[in-house]
């Protein structure tokens, strides 16, 4: 996908600001959706892509330790710019924080969409999906709510405080050893 799951998803979920044009387009799809949610789906709710998403994304040991590992390499680029206090040297991010937070987006998104295809289904199938359950069961129940965690982690400030917290314990954790 060009802009990626992350903000395919964002773009899919009911109640975002979207402009006309965009609200006329989802319209226009929701018949395709709707056999890509059916496509997804054909076992019951239990066989959903999202369901199978859930899963890989909270206890995918290998997914876990991989996305670990990628946060270990790079927080201390998030870390080193704050003082001794843990609070950032500047109000502001710097523009390395954005380019290393695009990096996380395509590292993390890279990882669900080779998933969901490993699984024979498509973003397609799984946005929609997420769609619906937000309309028939609200933005904070089931797979909406699966939706809006994976949302959560692509957002900036989220990312930004989960390299902190991560780098600021192993900065902590290498003084104990030091000592």
């Amino acid at each position: 996908s060009g802009a990626g799951i992350c903000a395919d998803l964002l773009a899919s979920m009911p109640g975002d600001a979207k402009d006309a044009d965009a609200d006329d387009a989802k319209e226009n799809d929701d018949a395709k959706d709707d056999d890509a949610k059916a496509d997804a789906a054909p076992a019951g709710r239990d066989e959903s892509i999202v369901t199978k998403v859930a899963s890989y994304f909270f206890s995918n040991r290998a997914f876990s330790d991989e996305l670990e590992r990628w946060v270990e390499s790079k927080a201390h680029l998030v870390v080193d710019d704050e003082d001794d206090d843990g609070a950032p040297e500047a109000d502001e991010y710097r523009l390395e924080h954005t380019a290393l937070h695009r990096e996380f987006q395509r590292f993390y998104e890279a990882r669900l969409e080779a998933f969901i295809a490993a699984e024979g289904s498509t973003p397609a199938a799984f946005y929609a999906e997420v769609r619906h359950a937000a309309e028939r069961e609200g933005p904070d129940e089931g797979a909406a709510l699966i939706g809006q965690i994976i949302l959560a982690t692509a957002d900036f400030d989220v990312f930004m405080g989960m390299m902190r917290d991560y780098g600021r314990a192993a900065s902590a954790a290498r003084r104990r050893r030091g000592k």
